[in-house]
C-alpha cells in the first residue's frame, strides 16, 4: 500500500472516530437529559412524598380528635343514661308517694265516712227512743195554750202563748229533722219535673226573700224528668235557700239555677255571703255540727240524707265572694236517649260563687 492509500485510509478511519466520537457525545447529552430528567422525576416524587406524610399525619390527628370526641360523646351518653336512671328512680319514687297519698286520702274519707255513719246512728237510736214520746205530751200542751189564748180572760197573756206556742212548733221541727234522719227504709220516688217543683216553692222562697231585703233569682234550664220524692225535695230546697239568705247581707242576691251537665241534672244554689272556712267545708252534713249561734246542725245533715237517698251527690264551691251547692242527680235510664241533646243546650254552672 502507498503512503497515500494509507493517508486516505487514515482520514476514513479519523472520519469515522468523529462520527462514533460525536454519536458518543450526543448519547452523552441524551444520557445527560435523561438524568436531569430523572433528577426532577425524583424530587416531584420526594416532594409528593413529603405532601402525602403531611396528609397522613394530617389524618393521624384528625383520627386522634375523631377518638376524642367518641370518647367525649361516650361519656356524655354515660353521663345521660345515668341521669336518665336517676329520673326514673325519682319517678317511681313520686309515684309511691303519690299512691300512698292517695291510699291514706281514701283511709280518711273512709274513716270520715263511718263517723259519720255512726253520728247518724246515734241520731237514730235518740229518735227512735224519744220522737212518739215527746211529742204526744208536746201536742197536748199547744193544745191547752192555744185554748187558754182563745179565752177573753187571758187576753193580755195571749203574746205568752203564741211565743210559747212557736218553741213548741220549733221543738216539734227539731223533732221530725231527728225522725227524717232516722229513717232507713227508702222512701217513695215517682218521675217528677224537678223545675215544677222549683216553680212551685219560688213564691214562698220570694217572700222570704223580699222580707229580708234581699235579691233572688231562678234560671230553670231544659231538664228531663227525675226519679224524686216531693216532700224531700222540697224539704233539700228550702233548707239550703234559707240558709243561702241567711249567710248574705241586705241587698245580697240568691241564685237557683237547673241544667244538664256531664250525662247529670244539676242543681245549683248559689248566696253571696262570706263563705265557708275550709277547715268547716269537710264536717259539712254531720249531724250536730253547726256555725250558727242558734242552729241544730241538723239542716244539712238531712240534706246530705235526702241527696244520698236519691242516689245524687253534692259538691260545693266556697270563696270570701259566697258559697254555691250543686247538687248532681242521675237521670233515669227512660230518659238517657235525650241527655246528648240537653247537654248541647245545658246551661253552664253559676259563676263567680
Amino acid at each position: 500500500m502507498g503512503i497515500s492509500e494509507a493517508i486516505l485510509e487514515g482520514g476514513h478511519w479519523a472520519a469515522k472516530l468523529i462520527t462514533a466520537n460525536k454519536e458518543l457525545a450526543f448519547q452523552s447529552d441524551e444520557r445527560e437529559k435523561l438524568l436531569a430528567e430523572l433528577i426532577t422525576v425524583n424530587k416531584e416524587l420526594v416532594f409528593q412524598g413529603k405532601e402525602k406524610c403531611k396528609r397522613a399525619a394530617e389524618l393521624i390527628i384528625a383520627n386522634k380528635e375523631l377518638a376524642f370526641e367518641c370518647k367525649e360523646k361516650g361519656k356524655r351518653a354515660a353521663e345521660l343514661i345515668i341521669a336518665n336512671k336517676e329520673l326514673a328512680f325519682q319517678c317511681k319514687e313520686k309515684e309511691d308517694r303519690a299512691a300512698e297519698f292517695i291510699t291514706e286520702r281514701q283511709r280518711r274519707l273512709f274513716e270520715e265516712k263511718m263517723a259519720r255513719l255512726d253520728r247518724l246512728n246515734l241520731v237514730g237510736q235518740m229518735a227512735a227512743g224519744i220522737g212518739h214520746e215527746i211529742r204526744n205530751p208536746m201536742t197536748t200542751v199547744r193544745g191547752y195554750l192555744q185554748l187558754l189564748g182563745a179565752k177573753h180572760e187571758y187576753a193580755v197573756r195571749k203574746p205568752t202563748f203564741d211565743l210559747m206556742i212557736s218553741e213548741l212548733d220549733r221543738a216539734n221541727a227539731i223533732i221530725t229533722e231527728f225522725l227524717s234522719l232516722a229513717q232507713t227504709k227508702r222512701t217513695e220516688q215517682r218521675s217528677q219535673d224537678l223545675n215544677d217543683l222549683l216553680g212551685k216553692l219560688y213564691p214562698l222562697i220570694e217572700a222570704d226573700t223580699f222580707t229580708q231585703n234581699k235579691q233572688i233569682s231562678f234560671i230553670p234550664g231544659e231538664i228531663p224528668n227525675l226519679e224524686l220524692n216531693g216532700n224531700e225535695i222540697t224539704q233539700l230546697l228550702l233548707n239550703l235557700t234559707r240558709n243561702g239568705l241567711e249567710a248574705m247581707e241586705e241587698r245580697g242576691r240568691l241564685q237557683i239555677k237547673s241544667y244538664v251537665d256531664n250525662g247529670k241534672v244539676v242543681l245549683a244554689i248559689a248566696d253571696e255571703g262570706c263563705g265557708i272556712a275550709a277547715e268547716n267545708l269537710r264536717k259539712l252534713g254531720t249531724p250536730f255540727f253547726t256555725t250558727k249561734d242558734s242552729g241544730t246542725g241538723l239542716g244539712l245533715a238531712t240534706c246530705y240524707k235526702i241527696v244520698e237517698s236519691h242516689n245524687a251527690k253534692i259538691d260545693i264551691d266556697s270563696s270570701t265572694r259566697g258559697t254555691t251547692f250543686f247538687i248532681s242527680f242521675p237521670i233515669p235510664v227512660a230518659s238517657s236517649k235525650i241527655v246528648d241533646i240537653l247537654s248541647q243546650k245545658a246551661i253552664h254552672p253559676i259563676s263567680g260563687s
